[in-house]
């Protein structure tokens, strides 16, 4: 091979060697991008913060791929923190747990604990979860509908805080946190809310429908975690009518309920569902 040949024969496999890197680290950003971008699409993330991340990733990944086939003096010097941070990712990623899979584990604990011993328990599902994905229930004779409450008549394990035990509550025959007498009274008290008016993560000893209670024994809790204020209206059209209560608590959380941080609000998915619309005409 003369002298030029090998010349360009080497100067090729420069460019090889310098693409395949640059490849990669393209591929990387188009990972990372398509998958956070599919998180946030499907609402399990709508933080500012994940926005940010997921650009940050993406920007430094086309980063390196440009500086490989363009600025190949800077090369090594972007590999050297490159491809050790996206190693130190990926390792994380594999070895970590994320609070959702953490809480899943300790509810599956759980339910075999109360299990083997003979107690139907059952994890915690909302109402909220059949607005947002536009799902409604088909009964038996062809009616379309949305449930309102849980689980009835099970333990229902809803969530922890902190250090603190799981918590759990008897649902009564509704799928509402009550005790069963609740309902064999005149009520003078009902309260609607969400999940702060629900009890979650709350043992109910300590919660604050259980506080009036003691002191109100016709009291009721229509509350329900992810409530908002479309379903608590449906809540109170298909209960609060027949209970004719005397009070009505309507407990309003600024957080989330019209007002949010972090859109869509939850009247904006509760007036996208097709059946709970209907409670505004």
């Amino acid at each position: 091979m003369t002298p030029l040949a090998e010349a360009r024969a080497t100067g090729a496999m420069g460019k090889i060697l310098r693409r395949v890197p640059a490849v990669m680290a393209a591929a990387a950003a188009i990972y990372l991008a398509a998958t956070y971008a599919t998180c946030l699409a499907r609402s399990c993330s709508t933080s500012r913060f994940d926005l940010a991340f997921l650009a940050g990733l993406a920007i430094l990944a086309l980063v390196a791929a440009l500086s490989l086939l363009a600025w190949h003096r800077f090369a090594p010097a972007l590999l050297v923190v490159v491809i050790p941070l996206f190693a130190a990712m990926y390792l994380f990623e594999a070895v970590a747990t994320n609070p959702y899979e953490r809480h899943r584990i300790l509810v599956l604990e759980q339910l075999r604990y109360h299990r083997d011993r003979g107690i139907t328990a059952v994890p915690q599902w909302t109402p909220y979860g059949y607005a947002a994905g536009k799902g409604v229930l088909t009964l038996s004779d062809g009616t379309r509908v949305i449930p309102l409450t849980g689980p009835s008549e099970r333990l229902v394990l809803m969530c922890q805080e902190g250090a603190r035990p799981i918590a759990s509550y008897q649902a009564d025959e509704f799928g509402l946190n009550n005790p069963a007498e609740a309902w064999g009274t005149t009520t003078d008290i009902l309260f609607v809310g969400d999940s702060f008016t629900h009890g979650a993560c709350v043992d109910n000893a300590a919660h604050f429908v259980a506080a009036v209670r003691r002191d109100h024994p016709g009291t009721v809790n229509l509350g329900y975690s992810g409530n908002g204020p479309l379903l608590e209206l449906a809540g109170l059209r298909e209960y609060g009518r027949h209970l004719r209560p005397r009070y009505v608590f309507w407990m309003y959380d600024e957080g989330n309920d019209v007002l949010s941080y972090s859109p869509p609000t939850d009247l904006d998915v509760e007036t996208g569902h097709p059946l709970l619309a209907r409670y505004l005409e």
